[in-house]
């Protein structure tokens, strides 16, 4: 059930990266992930009135921190990715969130068997030639080993990320998500009220492109609480490298919507992944 609601995950942490992308082409990329982060604050808050769960410090603090590194992660890549070399950024970065939560398992003491490492190798392995995409290889070096910095930067924090929630207590509920999303949302306010007080509240900030942005917000809610569901199932460093797929969501969907072709490389990292997960799943 936990290799299972990975996957569905990745696939919805996938899906919001596109419909983000297609959002942020008509607003600021930082209203759109605002405005996701408060559908999650709306989402989590009714969640963690319907499904039971014990506050307490750990939870609102294991998921708060979540929620800021979670910040500092997307930024880091959107830099990346802006200076690039992408085909290199892309895949380093979704390898090193998965590779991350492994070895803090591997330090707490938890140590995977052979079949076990044999999946979890298989599915970094697919996970980073899915997100191999075209990049600029005429980037001049300094820029190219500073997106290089930036990548394994992000990809750390990303795999903080999944440890934060991880951390947070199983009888929780939902309320270290919405812990997660608070935290999330007021950093991201502080930087947009920066924002429009020293170039005024005008341009990019408008109303286009809501329902995307809003439609952006439910599949990371969604795709958030399937991964601590998954991750109170099962292990951390299965679920966590499961859900560092998530570009073959985005990846698919650029496909069949945006008619985006998918390289051969691409195809082979889909299925040595989805061997890596079948190995995982028995």
């Amino acid at each position: 059930m936990a290799v299972l609601l990975a996957l569905v995950s990745a696939l919805a942490y996938g899906a919001a990266d596109f419909v983000g992308g297609i959002a942020s082409r008509a607003r600021s990329s930082l209203v759109v992930t605002a405005t996701s982060a408060a559908v999650g604050v709306v989402a989590f808050s009714i969640a963690a009135a319907v499904v039971p769960g014990a506050a307490s410090g750990d939870a609102l603090l294991w998921g708060a921190a979540s929620g800021v590194v979670g910040m500092l992660a997307a930024a880091s890549l959107y830099a990346a990715l802006a200076i690039g070399p992408m085909a290199v950024v892309a895949p380093l970065t979704a390898t090193i969130s998965g590779a991350t939560p492994v070895i803090w398992s591997i330090v707490g003491g938890d140590l995977p068997d052979a079949p076990t490492w044999v999946g979890l190798v298989a599915v970094l392995v697919g996970a980073a030639l899915v997100s191999i995409v075209a990049g600029d290889r005429g980037a001049p070096t300094r820029p190219r080993a500073r997106g290089i910095g930036l990548a394994v930067v992000a990809g750390v924090l990303f795999g903080a990320f999944y440890v934060f929630l991880a951390e947070a207590p199983s009888d929780s509920g939902m309320l270290p998500l919405l812990a997660n999303r608070a935290a999330g949302l007021i950093v991201l306010g502080t930087v947009l009220v920066v924002i429009g007080l020293r170039r005024g509240f005008r341009g990019r900030l408008t109303a286009v492109g809501l329902g995307q942005a809003l439609a952006t917000g439910a599949l990371d809610a969604i795709a958030n609480a399937l991964y601590v569901l998954a991750v109170r199932e099962g292990a951390l460093a299965v679920v966590a490298v499961i859900v560092s797929l998530y570009p073959a969501g985005t990846i698919a969907l650029s496909a069949a919507v945006l008619r985006e072709r998918i390289s051969v490389v691409q195809w082979v990292g889909v299925g040595v992944a989805l061997a890596g997960i079948v190995v995982l799943a028995l």
